[in-house]
């Protein structure tokens, strides 16, 4: 998809459009998916981690000043959340 046609989804989300946010739903799920998979190296963990990652985009979407750069907001956004993912099962379950 070009930056263009992303762009003009962007716009649709922030006027309220549900498929404009699905089709962008559509066109991240797989890579934010196979990217925390390749770093995590477990299904279920990133399976989490792609479905905490679309939700806050489509929480946060109409903060995007430039929806040119999704892309690299989305790949950024989603390697802090796999950082993030990383640490709480490195972490001792006491851990304080």
């Amino acid at each position: 998809m070009d930056h263009d046609m992303l762009a003009s989804l962007v716009e649709r989300v922030k006027q309220g459009d549900d498929n404009a946010f699905a089709a962008i739903y559509e066109l991240f799920f797989k890579k934010v998916y196979y990217l925390a998979f390749r770093m995590l190296k477990n299904r279920e963990d990133a399976q989490d981690v792609a479905q905490d990652m679309m939700i806050k985009l489509g929480k946060n979407l109409h903060s995007i000043q430039n929806p040119k750069a999704l892309t690299t907001y989305i790949n950024k956004a989603a390697t802090t959340q796999e950082l993030r993912q990383q640490t709480l099962m490195v972490l001792p379950q006491n851990f304080s």
